[in-house]
Order: C-alpha cells, then structure tokens, then sequence
C-alpha cells in the first residue's frame, strides 16, 4: 500500500489492515521527515504502542501471520532550472 507525502502532511490517517487492525499514521511535525505509527489500544507493537518510521521507506506489519507493506512517500522539492538574467542592457 502506497500512501502519498501529500496525504501525510494534510492530516493524520487511519488504516484498517488485517481484517480489522486499526493503524494510524501521521507526520510528528509539519512537513516532517519522520511518521509516527499507531496500533489501536487494544494492540501493541513489541517494545511499545508506537514506532517512528522515516517518510520515504517502506516498512512491514505482520499480524498472525499476515503481512502487509506499507510504502511512505516523502516531500520532493522541485524548482525551474531556467537561469534568471539579471537587469540593463
């Protein structure tokens, strides 16, 4: 599952994976690098109920036995490579 920089950045997200885990995901700051990840209370990840996860990878989940991937797009800054002219003639 592919989820877009732009999606992260608007606001938080809530995934259902697994047949009914909820996952929720957003950016730890405005236009951050890094993406917190969420498990529903009533599940936990092995050291706690969140993980970071820098944008831009991807990662997996598994829960018995079902595997899911998750792919973080990152922000991308593109600017016009036209060079300016300066002034007179």
């Amino acid at each position: 599952m592919y989820i877009p920089y732009t999606s992260l950045s608007s606001s938080p997200l809530t995934l259902v994976l697994f047949g009914g885990v909820r996952v929720h995901l957003d950016l730890q700051e405005s236009g951050g690098r890094t993406c917190r990840v969420t498990l529903a209370p009533s599940h936990v990840f092995k050291h706690g109920p969140s993980v970071s996860v820098p944008v831009g990878t991807s990662f997996e989940l598994e829960y018995n036995g079902v595997v899911s991937e998750i792919q973080l797009g990152r922000w991308v800054l593109m600017r016009d490579a036209t060079p300016t002219r300066g002034g007179g003639t």
